[in-house]
């Protein structure tokens, strides 16, 4: 889904990025992985890795908290969190089309002012 939309919006600004994470209670990794998830579910966008407690913090969701997989966070061109859908499931943000509809509005916004300090 985000390699087709990443294809279709990504010359209006769309920008499709995967953070992978070590699962719970899992050793840590150091995303060691990533490159065969990479070229096996055949990503065409950035993919890079965190450990757990970094999206956690980011995110502002309790370590402890169950979360769902993938996590979807729309962030607009400002940097701002518009959209997550935290530690559930969420059929919007898991459907290409109810996806699309939620981007398009962003993709018109203007870029922030680069001189202005965000």
């Amino acid at each position: 889904m985000l390699n087709q939309l990443q294809h279709e919006l990504g010359s209006r600004g769309l920008q499709a990025v995967g953070i992978a994470f070590d699962a719970p209670n899992a050793a840590a990794s150091g995303g060691g992985y990533l490159s065969a998830m990479v070229e096996s579910l055949q990503l065409t966008y950035p993919v890079g890795y965190s450990q757990r407690a970094g999206v956690d913090s980011y995110l502002g969701r309790p370590g402890n908290e169950m979360l769902s997989i993938p996590q979807i966070v729309i962030i607009d061109r400002a940097g701002m969190i518009r959209v997550v859908n935290g530690g559930q499931t969420d059929p919007i943000l898991e459907d290409i089309n109810s996806l699309r509809l939620l981007l398009e509005p962003l993709l018109e916004e203007s870029p922030p002012n680069s001189k202005s300090k965000i």
